[in-house]
C-alpha cells in the first residue's frame, strides 16, 4: 500500500498494541495517506512527524 512512497522502515511502537512507526523516503503528507487508507478501513489515525530539540540555556 505504501511501497510507491519508498518504505525506509516499519517498527512497532510501545505506545499501544498495533501501533507502528512508518518511515517513508518520499513522504506524501498525512492527507494523502489518510485518503489512500480510507478504502482499506483498518487505520485509525496518522500523526505528524515531530522533531524535538533540546536547547542549551545559560543559568
Amino acid at each position: 500500500m505504501f511501497s510507491e512512497f519508498g518504505i525506509v522502515s516499519l517498527e512497532p511502537l510501545i505506545v499501544s498494541e498495533r501501533s507502528y512507526k512508518l518511515v517513508l523516503k518520499n513522504d506524501p503528507g498525512i492527507s494523502i495517506l489518510e485518503k489512500k487508507t480510507k478504502v482499506f478501513g483498518k487505520f485509525k489515525y496518522f500523526e505528524k512527524n515531530q522533531i524535538i530539540q533540546k536547547f542549551k540555556t545559560n543559568p
